[in-house]
Parts: structure tokens; sequence; C-alpha cells
């Protein structure tokens, strides 16, 4: 799905030219957004040597960005878990407003809902606007987001602030979820697996959807 973004930068000229430290930061850019590249993909992107790639990735992987595979490269696990959210809500963009246009129609007027602090909420929550609704939210970027519509009942979710992930976490978060009962509880996650269930990147926020998802009747997991 996401497979197209490599190329968006063949037709200008000048990225095919471009100085080694832009080429870099232009790859930490794909790595972020598709968090796995190959070595083939970025050479043809780019348009040079698979041997310069490899330099690249080295120099990325010396820095701790990356984590070198056969063939290619994946996001660091701790790069992963400490992106920020202003970071990640510039990534899949289009695909962030593809899911939120397909949970539009699931949600009715006078739900009760709890959006996660995940940028895929945030989305959702500009696609929410005009409904007449309860969102609960641990998410401040949502939180400001919908702050001046009238028609939303809108129930700030507090705890300790994270400022990286700019969202509320820790023992009174998970207080007042455990005191309240929404309809439908939204949230995203890192991965979604057979073998390990569904995983994020930070343990806090975590265990807030952990908890978020037992105080409902409807859990729409967005991935």
């Amino acid at each position: 799905m996401y497979h197209g973004v490599l190329w968006r930068f063949k037709w200008n000229s000048e990225v095919n030219r471009l100085l080694p430290a832009v080429r870099k930061n232009k790859i930490k850019q794909l790595v972020l957004e598709k968090k796995d590249v190959t070595v083939a993909e970025l050479a043809n992107a780019f348009s040079v040597s698979e041997e310069t790639i490899r330099r690249d990735l080295k120099l990325l992987e010396d820095s701790g960005f990356i984590e070198r595979t056969h063939g290619g490269a994946v996001l660091a696990e701790r790069v992963l878990s400490s992106v920020s959210s202003k970071d990640l809500k510039n990534v899949f963009v289009e695909s962030k407003r593809v899911i939120s246009s397909l949970v539009r129609p699931l949600i009715k007027k006078g739900d009760c809902i709890f959006l996660d602090s995940s940028t895929t909420s945030y989305y959702v929550s500009d696609e929410l606007k005009d409904l007449q609704l309860t969102i609960a939210t641990n998410s401040l970027d949502i939180l400001s987001n919908m702050s001046n519509r009238s028609n939303i009942n809108l129930i700030a979710i507090g705890g300790t602030f994270l400022q990286k992930r700019r969202c509320f976490v820790g023992r009174n978060t998970l207080k007042i979820l455990q005191d309240t009962y929404f309809d439908i509880v939204l949230f995203s996650c890192r991965t979604l697996s057979l073998d390990y269930g569904i995983t994020d990147s930070n343990d806090d926020e975590a265990e807030i959807k952990r908890v978020a998802g037992e105080r409902t009747k409807r859990l729409i997991l967005m991935a």
C-alpha cells in the first residue's frame, strides 16, 4: 500500500544528484514512513548505485537510526519508541485519512467514544467534528482540535503528560478510564500479530489501550 512512496522523488532531476547529507535525510524520512526499505528500492529511487546506498545505510546504522537487514534496513526499535507525535502525524497521512473515512459511518449521533493518542485518532477526530458526540481522549492534540466544537461533549482524560507523544498517561489516567464506560473505543497499534496479539511502542500507552478496551461494548482497531 505504501510502496509508491519511494518513487515520488524520481521525477525531480535535482534529487537524483542530491548531496550525500541531503540524500541520507530523505532516506531517514522514507524509513520513518515505511518502517523498512530495501537497498534496491533506494538505489532506484535516488538513481545511485546500491553500493552508495549501503554506505548511507551504514552511517545511519552507526547513528542508531536504523538496523540493517539482509538487503535493506528497518527503523531501529529505540527510534520508533521515541518518535514524536508531531513527526508521526506527517507520515502515512493519506492512509490515515482513508481509515478515518471508513470509521465515520460506524459512529452514530449520541455515541460516547474514546480516542487514543495515536495520530490516526487525530485524523478520525477531524472526520467526527460535525457529529453530536461525547469524545473522551488522553490526547492533547485531539482535545485542542475539538475544543471549539459546541456539538462535542469533550472529556479530557488527564494524568502525567508525555511531551514527545503529547498525551496523558499514568495512574490517574487509568483510574478515570476504569470509572468510565464507552459505546466505542478506537485505537491504533504498532503491530498486530497472530503470535503476540496487539503491541505498541510505549508501555504506558499500551496499558491505556488495554484498560479502555475493557470498558466498552465495541472496540475498533485502526491498523
